[in-house]
């Protein structure tokens, strides 16, 4: 029975500790934020805002990389579970891949050079480029 039921996911509220263990990742974590999402293992993680249907996530995860990998997708299920759209903003070259897969599309981000956009472009890239 739990096999057929979707698995659980919740994002923690934002605070300080939450801000301190992205950064024992390794992170940039934002100074704002409204919630943090970590990976299936818990060695990875990703600070998030909600910005209506947007869901913008602050840069790759931080963290293991194949429990960074993990996040990507649990942010992608719970954006989906509640209504809103994931994006990504500051990321890096090396994920690009699993954000296509996620069904976003990358864009170079002019405000970051060597940076990228992850987002359905055609619907959020204005609320993406104003985060």
């Amino acid at each position: 029975v739990q096999l057929l039921r979707p698995a659980r996911i919740e994002a923690l509220a934002w605070s300080s500790e939450a801000r301190q263990r992205l950064a024992t990742f390794g992170a940039r974590p934002p100074a704002t934020a409204d919630a943090v999402l970590w990976g299936e293992a818990e060695r990875a993680g990703l600070a998030f805002s909600r910005h209506g249907p947007v869901w913008i996530a602050h840069g790759d995860p931080a963290g293991e990389a194949r429990d960074a990998i993990s996040a990507i997708w649990r942010f992608r299920d719970l954006c989906e579970r509640n209504g809103a759209r994931p994006a990504f903003i500051d990321v890096g070259p090396e994920n690009l891949r699993i954000y296509a897969d996620t069904g976003l599309q990358t864009l170079p981000d002019a405000k970051r050079p060597g940076r990228y956009l992850a987002c359905d472009a055609q619907r959020d890239l204005e609320v993406v480029q104003a985060a």
